[in-house]
């Protein structure tokens, strides 16, 4: 007798469950919304919720990404922020790397990527409501790296930085 043999007649007499027929972890529920009253709705937008399956990454001298988003267009937003989750390599030179955030073209904000956060760092940038179109809009992450002040390869192998497409979130309220 295997062990293979004892192990499924502990499943046909209900002793095992076999793992394939456990339950799956239930799945993301998408963006969540909150209701505040007065008309008001703030909702929280993970990467992931504007379809980005897997952490961004982000290599060379210059390398961006736009995500598209919408807004109904009877709604107007009178708070917003973007919370970016992130690590990038250490070997950066933090006054010539840098990381721009951008709504619809517009910069929201220029951070130097300096040494001490390349471990792993979360900023909360503020967005100026009056930034996001009713309809179509596009946020944009731009990598600015360098990792020598003069001559260097732009496909080089420290020249990265990670955004998580989890842990970065969009929070806006609407009216």
């Amino acid at each position: 007798v295997t062990l293979t043999a004892i192990a499924a007649l502990c499943v046909l007499a209900g002793a095992l469950t076999p793992s394939f027929a456990q339950e799956a972890p239930p799945l993301r529920s998408g963006p969540v919304s909150q209701d505040l009253g007065a008309g008001m709705r703030q909702s929280r937008m993970t990467l992931e919720d504007l379809s980005i399956r897997s952490p961004i990454r982000l290599q060379g001298t210059r390398a961006e990404i736009g995500i598209p988003f919408g807004m109904r267009a009877d709604e107007v937003a009178t708070k917003a922020s973007v919370t970016v989750n992130m690590a990038y390599s250490p070997a950066l030179l933090g006054d010539l790397s840098q990381l721009v955030v951008m709504l619809n073209g517009e910069v929201i904000q220029t951070v130097k990527l300096l040494p001490d956060g390349a471990d792993g760092t979360t900023l909360e940038l503020e967005i100026e409501p009056a930034l996001f179109l009713p309809g179509a809009n596009q946020l944009n992450f731009r990598f600015l790296g360098h990792y020598a002040a003069d001559c260097e390869d732009p496909f080089h192998s420290s020249l990265w930085m990670n955004i998580s497409n989890e842990r970065t979130f969009l929070d806006v309220t609407v009216q």
